[in-house]
């Protein structure tokens, strides 16, 4: 029986293992968890997600969202881990808008959910969007197939209930310029409301996007031209997808010193 069990086990993790499709196969591991995520394994997995790196490398990362912030945006991220919302506590960043002495200054707030986001009121810079979930709260991760398709309302539970997200996703494309940063932007659900918002001859955006040498630069170029979006590349070639973190401080200055405010 034992050896049988082994087997079977063996077989189901090659199963796993074969899964291309990263939202099927969350969504199979999710099922078979389901009863299973005490408070110590998700204390677990919450410690995995954000001190997954060598101290060097983890500083680091922690290190770009200071830069990130300093951009002085409204941030909409589909990332679980609170690296960026740690951030507010530390920083005296305002909106613009309060600068008026006759006016309160506004607290950029955290949501932790798309459920959170009230769509008429206004976004502060320094906001912070996780619109896929947080990590600070495990109910509602977006990581599924059903949950992407409840958050985007193409679930038909949602007949009764309408996600907000889409709504917000749509303002955000056709009323600001977007940059996407560290995105590969092969989401489906995200590409439709820009395309939605590039046929309405809404605002161009842009992706900073790295390259190998430049190879094929045009045919990417031209791809997002269609959405679009303006390319932005940065060279791989010499420290990988590190060089990323390069560019943000270099975008971070940039912005900084030209005291714009981007979305």
């Amino acid at each position: 029986r034992d050896n049988q069990e082994k087997a079977d086990y063996r077989n189901k993790l090659d199963y796993l293992e074969k899964q291309e499709n990263p939202r099927k196969l969350l969504s199979i591991c999710k099922t078979i968890e389901q009863n299973k995520l005490d408070k110590n394994n998700w204390f677990n997995i919450r410690n995995a997600i954000e001190n997954n790196s060598p101290d060097e490398n983890l500083k680091k990362c922690k290190d770009v969202y200071n830069h990130l912030y300093k951009i002085n945006a409204g941030y909409i991220t589909t990332n679980f881990d609170s690296f960026l919302d740690q951030v507010i506590g530390e920083s005296k960043l305002i909106d613009d808008a309060s600068l008026n002495e006759d006016k309160p200054l506004i607290k950029p707030k955290i949501h932790l959910h798309y459920e959170d986001i009230n769509i008429t009121k206004p976004i502060t810079n320094g906001d912070v969007f996780h619109i896929h979930g947080s990590v600070r709260d495990k109910r509602n991760l977006v990581l599924t197939t059903t949950d992407y398709l409840k958050a985007y309302n193409k679930h038909p539970d949602n007949k009764t209930k309408f996600s907000s997200l889409p709504d917000f996703l749509t303002q955000i494309f056709v009323n600001k310029t977007v940059i996407f940063i560290g995105y590969s932007l092969e989401e489906d659900f995200i590409l439709e409301h820009i395309l939605d918002e590039n046929d309405a001859g809404g605002q161009r955006h842009f992706i900073i996007y790295p390259f190998l040498n430049n190879d094929h630069k045009e045919f990417e170029k031209e791809y997002f031209k269609q959405l679009g979006i303006i390319l932005i590349h940065f060279n791989i070639a010499e420290y990988g997808y590190k060089q990323l973190y390069y560019e943000i401080i270099k975008l971070s200055e940039l912005v900084h010193s030209q005291e714009k405010n981007v979305l």
